[in-house]
């Protein structure tokens, strides 16, 4: 239970959770060691199945936008990888496995095909600065095909 507990609470701080949040957990944990299981009650099960599900998702998001950012500017190695090298995050991608790593923390996530093998220091702020990358490339892409459109376009009007 106790091992459940920290797990729990690894994924709400991942999360981005409240303090009042982890709090709680963290009492339900001081209670379960004292011997009163009736602690975790049916909200408390609740609220941590809602959280392992919204971790499950920040996971599935951010290993789909590695996928994108590594398509779209991901540089081939001689090794048959690719990477794409910014200036907080490096994604490296080798057959079916995805890494990332962030600068000053090292590989904080890492999936085999579309499952994640970890995500221990994937962080909601993290999970953030992935969707707003993701944002930026689709519109500078978009931007590109417009353009490209744009000049099909008037070298047929000649």
């Amino acid at each position: 239970m106790l091992k459940d507990l920290r797990e729990w609470y690894s994924h709400a701080r991942a999360l981005g959770r409240s303090p009042s949040h982890l709090d709680r957990i963290e009492q339900i944990g001081q209670a379960i060691k004292l011997g009163h299981e009736g602690a975790y009650g049916d909200v408390d099960r609740m609220t941590r199945q809602h959280d392992q599900k919204a971790h499950l998702q920040q996971i599935a998001n951010v290993l789909a936008q590695s996928k994108y950012l590594l398509s779209q500017l991901g540089q081939d190695q001689p090794d048959g990888s690719k990477v794409f090298a910014g200036k907080t995050y490096t994604l490296l991608s080798q057959g079916d496995e995805i890494a990332v790593s962030a600068t000053e923390r090292g590989e904080i996530f890492k999936a085999k095909g579309s499952r994640a093998l970890h995500g221990n220091g994937l962080t909601a702020e993290d999970a953030r600065k992935f969707g707003v990358q993701v944002s930026k490339v689709r519109q500078f892409v978009a931007a590109q095909t417009k353009n490209q459109q744009n000049n099909l376009a008037s070298v047929h009007d000649r």
